[in-house]
Order: C-alpha cells, then structure tokens, then sequence
C-alpha cells in the first residue's frame, strides 16, 4: 500500500510540476505588471486556484479554460489593484482594493462559488492588516501606526456599498439587455435602480459608473475589454 500511495504521489508531483511550467510559460505578458506590484504568489499560488476551479463543480469542463480564468482574473486583479495605489497611495490602495474584492465577492464566498477567486496578495494584505490589530500594533484597523491609512474625512455615505455594487450590476445587466437606447448612462435612467436599493439619487450611480469605464471586465472566461467598451459608451 505504500509503495501505490508513493507512486499516486510521484504521478501527482510530476502533475504538478508540468503544471507550473506550463502556467509560468503562458504568463510572461505578466511580468512588467508584477515587477510594479510585487506579487506574493508564485505559480504554486495560480497552480491551486487553476485545480480548484477544475475540480469544483464550477463548470469548466477542462483544465485549459481554467487556466484562463484564472489567469484573466489575475490580470484584472493587478490592473485594478495598481490603479487603487495610483488613486491613495500604497498602503491604503492596496488595503481599499482588497476590501472591495471581500465586498464583491462575498454572494459567492457566503455559498462557496469558486467561480471567482480573491488574489493571494489581496488576502495576504487583509491578514497583515488583522495580525497587526490583534498584536496590538494599530490601534484600530487599517491605522498602521502613525499613517492612519483607512481613516475617512467628511461625512458618511447614506447608503452601503454593498447598495451600490448590487445597483452598478442591475445597471450593466439591463443596459446589456435592453439597449444603450432604453438605459443610457443618464440620471434619470438610473433612477428607478436607484429607488430599488435605496439610494438616493440616480446620479450617484451614474459617477460611480463614470470612475470605473476604464476598469477591465470578464467575457466568458477572458478579460478583453473595459467596461466602456463593454457597454459601448462613447464619451
């Protein structure tokens, strides 16, 4: 019996190995991004979230559109993340996009959906974040000593951005289905979505559509084009 598990081991190494070549190899167009965002993720990290995806019940049928997932959301997720730093500085970037990510994500964290995956880095900073609270480092989270990165100014929004994503959704969702010409990008267009989950103008989900026209968005299983071509918005 040893000797078969030390043989379904070695299969399963050699497995693994050719596995990481292969996604290293694919992934070269990656490097100029990583070097600006140092990623905590080796190949073993894509590696695990490409089986999970395969092995799931989460509908790719072979481990080559996996892969792709995986990658494309890797790609997005660096885009994305670089751009938060650009917008707030390092440490507030990167702590806000990976609390966005918890945000967007939790329908299908709560119900175990592997069909997205959070980034290692995005988790590596949450934990950081946490492990400093808790060694009584900050004296609340997100404060990291002096720097008090996650401290807001002004007054507070009136409604969840667990609201806004759910609006922003139904937003892109009906103007895909309907037609630039029922839902254009307007505030009255918006409206009704607005009044459904309780925001309290349509214009406020018109700006939070303006500020992310340039972020990338998924089409099947690859990242191909942003948001304002996605939803063909000429402005």
């Amino acid at each position: 019996m040893d000797d078969e598990l030390k043989a379904i081991q070695d299969d399963l190494n050699n497995v693994l190995e050719r596995l990481g070549k292969y996604i290293e190899g694919r992934n070269t167009t990656y490097k100029v991004l990583e070097a600006e965002t140092p990623h905590c993720g080796d190949p073993k990290a894509e590696m695990r979230d490409c089986l999970y995806l395969y092995l799931s019940n989460a509908g790719f049928d072979n481990l080559e559109n996996a892969i792709c997932r995986v990658s494309a959301e890797r790609m997005a997720a660096i885009l994305e993340r670089n751009r938060r730093m650009r917008e707030h500085g390092k440490v507030k970037g990167k702590l806000l996009f990976a609390l966005e990510q918890l945000v967007r994500h939790r329908p299908l964290l709560a119900n175990y959906s592997p069909n997205t995956m959070i980034q290692p880095e995005d988790m590596e900073n949450l934990a950081e974040m946490a492990a400093r609270y808790l060694n009584q480092e900050d004296q609340y989270l997100g404060e990291y000593g002096s720097e008090q990165a996650l401290k807001r100014k002004g007054r507070r929004a009136r409604y969840a951005l667990e609201q806004r994503e759910n609006a922003i959704n139904e937003y892109i969702r009906l103007r895909r289905e309907k037609g630039p010409a029922a839902y254009p990008l307007s505030r009255e267009a918006c409206q009704p979505i607005a009044n459904k989950y309780g925001i309290e103008s349509g214009q406020a989900i018109v700006d939070a559509i303006r500020k992310r026209l340039d972020d990338p968005v998924f089409e099947g299983l690859m990242y191909c084009r942003t948001l304002r071509k996605y939803l063909s918005i000429n402005e």
